[in-house]
């Protein structure tokens, strides 16, 4: 009796054993589904997100290339109407400059053909007398010319 006890217990011990195996088997295949459930819903996020971000980022990447262009022909117009508004002082400027240079040379030259003037007219009144004789034979040279003809 003592002896059917140990076998009875041995039994059950074997039998418990290889329930707790086929559970613990069970459980072991309940969480590796369990756990390649998850791994597969987090490769599909993942390639979802990744998807998702990739048409952000191709939105973003179009509204920045966008952005810079208009930054660009801003950048040009804006240029080119400070080179308009340089060109014009510039121009002005030199008006200025060409009409205050002209003044100067003008004036220089009245000075300077107004000294000649007076001092031809000193020549002139110095030699009035010869001027006159040279005139005079001039014209009889011509008048005589004339009746020759």
């Amino acid at each position: 009796s003592n002896a059917a006890l140990i076998v009875q217990c041995a039994a059950r011990r074997w039998q418990a054993r290889r329930v707790a195996k086929a559970k613990r088997q069970e459980k072991l295949q309940a969480d590796a589904r369990v756990e390649a459930t998850v791994r597969i819903q987090s490769v599909f996020r993942g390639n979802k997100g990744r998807a998702k971000f990739n048409g952000v980022k191709e939105e973003h990447d179009e509204y920045e290339q966008r952005r810079m262009a208009a930054t660009k022909l801003q950048a040009t117009a804006r240029r080119r109407a400070a080179e308009q508004k340089v060109d014009t002082l510039r121009s002005a400027k030199l008006d200025t400059q060409s009409a205050a240079a002209n003044t100067i040379r003008k004036n220089w030259l009245r000075y300077l053909y107004r000294r000649r003037y007076v001092q031809l007219q000193g020549e002139y009144r110095l030699h009035e007398d010869s001027i006159v004789v040279i005139q005079r034979y001039a014209r009889g040279f011509v008048v005589r010319t004339r009746l020759w003809r």
